[in-house]
């Protein structure tokens, strides 16, 4: 459970990223926004505190 959903009285949201492997291609292609950038996680958490 998060920290964050724990300390608002929320249940865990149940979300989990898909696992990634990190290779020197997938580096080299995130351009320097970080691998993190293609997974959704921000919108998927946008998501769940939204209530949508």
């Amino acid at each position: 459970m998060s920290s964050n959903r724990a300390w608002a009285g929320a249940p865990p949201s149940g979300f989990q990223s898909r696992p990634i492997l990190v290779t020197t291609e997938l580096l080299q292609a995130s351009g320097g926004r970080g691998v993190e950038a293609s997974l959704g996680f921000e919108a998927a958490y946008g998501a769940i505190w939204s209530g949508k």
